[in-house]
């Protein structure tokens, strides 16, 4: 009978060694190999196991990278997990114009690699503050078609409103924040479209989430760097973001954002 033990210990450790290894793994989707990025955009990918999570440029110090998101789409993959989701917002004109690498890694090991390039900015501008515009562009996306682009300082992008016409308008109301914390995407009165980010910052959270227009709780990733908010905050791990939101399943028209904890 111990001679039948122990030969069958010998044939399933390999399958459960090699089940546990093969959840070791992660993907950096932002920035991706090949694409060009600008303004304020978003790292985000996903990762089986989690732990500490760290991104370098041109091999920089790491950042930081806030974990847990919702993502269904690796419940397959990753052994039935869905959990798996990181992120962080990122001003893409800090790396400056040109061909950059971004290197991902889990507790110090490298997980995933990417190339990519950042244009030039607008105005030469890390950040460009205190300006409006808008422009109708005729035939986009389609002949005989007049798409609205109206510039969104939060992103620092020019915004697709095709389904507005200029001459309407609508009243926005932003809730009252938090002295300790900010809403910074979406904001009141801004003008949003495709994918985007939910993005902002808060001094201490338990548990973040928010609700579009009422509907479902979406889980909300607390805990990327934000120096900016170490005189408010004493700290600087604040930053709290939902990494990939489609503003299209919304519908067009206006909404309303609530954050909780």
């Amino acid at each position: 009978m111990g001679i039948l033990l122990s030969l069958l210990a010998v044939l399933v450790a390999p399958v459960l060694v090699h089940a546990q290894e093969s959840l070791d793994k992660g993907v950096l989707e932002n920035p991706g190999t090949g694409q060009h990025y600008s303004g304020i955009g978003v790292i985000s990918g996903w990762h089986c196991l989690g732990g500490r999570l760290t991104v370098s440029f041109n091999g920089d110090e790491p950042i930081p990278l806030a974990y847990g998101s919702n993502r269904r789409d690796t419940r397959h993959g990753c052994g039935g997990f869905e959990d798996t989701g990181f992120g962080s917002i990122y001003n893409w004109a800090l790396l400056g114009a040109g061909t950059h690498t971004a290197v991902a890694y889990r507790d110090g090991v490298e997980f995933a690699r990417s190339t990519f390039t950042v244009g030039t900015t607008v105005a030469g501008d890390e950040y460009l503050e205190g300006v409006s515009s808008r422009k109708s562009v005729r035939d986009f996306p389609r002949l005989g078609e007049t798409t609205e682009l109206v510039w969104n300082e939060n992103t620092q992008h020019f915004e697709i409103r095709s389904w507005q016409p200029a001459h309407q308008s609508s009243t926005y109301r932003p809730l009252q924040a938090a002295p300790d914390a900010a809403l910074e995407n979406p904001a009141a009165g801004q003008t949003y479209s495709g994918i985007g980010i939910i993005s902002g910052w808060k001094c201490s959270a338990v548990d973040l989430t928010a609700r579009v227009d009422g509907g479902p709780a979406i889980p909300v990733l607390y805990g990327n760097l934000r120096d900016d908010t170490r005189t408010k905050c004493g700290d600087a791990d604040n930053g709290f973001v939902v990494p990939s939101w489609n503003w299209g399943i919304l519908g067009a028209g206006p909404h309303t954002i609530v954050l909780y904890d």
